[in-house]
């Protein structure tokens, strides 16, 4: 038997399935809400909730060393160490790896990119950086 379109976008529920997964509210054509994330344990954070700050980068200016000076959309501005990223291997990364190609680095949509079309998450790298101690609320101008 051939399961049909409706029956393939039906939402399904799924209450006692394990850690990670997802379930569908059961009046979720009511609210509309079609996916919730389950609750792990009254101890333990709920994964939705982690924090993951929605930047985007304002500003960026390459540095020596394979590190770039940037500022974010909430204020704060760091340098961030992207030589770990460099040292990686792979066929986006290897461009980087010449220091001509890494200072070629512009912002698009918020985002630094690269010509050969890596791109850095700003969120990504707004955590690595808030963590590493390296950001710091810009100054008056």
């Amino acid at each position: 038997m051939v399961a049909s379109w409706r029956d393939l976008c039906r939402p399904r529920l799924y209450a006692s399935r394990p850690i990670g997964r997802w379930r569908t509210t059961a009046i979720w054509r009511k609210t509309g809400r079609a996916l919730a994330p389950m609750r792990l344990s009254k101890g333990l954070p709920d994964l939705m909730t982690i924090d993951h700050p929605l930047v985007d980068v304002v500003r960026l200016k390459p540095l020596e060393g394979f590190r770039l000076w940037v500022r974010f959309s909430d204020g704060r501005e760091g340098v961030a160490d992207l030589s770990a990223v460099v040292a990686r291997s792979g066929a986006m990364v290897a461009a980087l790896k010449d220091p001509a190609y890494f200072d070629r680095v512009f912002i698009e949509a918020g985002v630094p990119t690269w010509p050969n079309g890596y791109d850095f998450g700003p969120s990504a790298l707004y955590v690595e950086m808030r963590d590493a101690g390296a950001l710091q609320p810009v100054a008056a101008e």
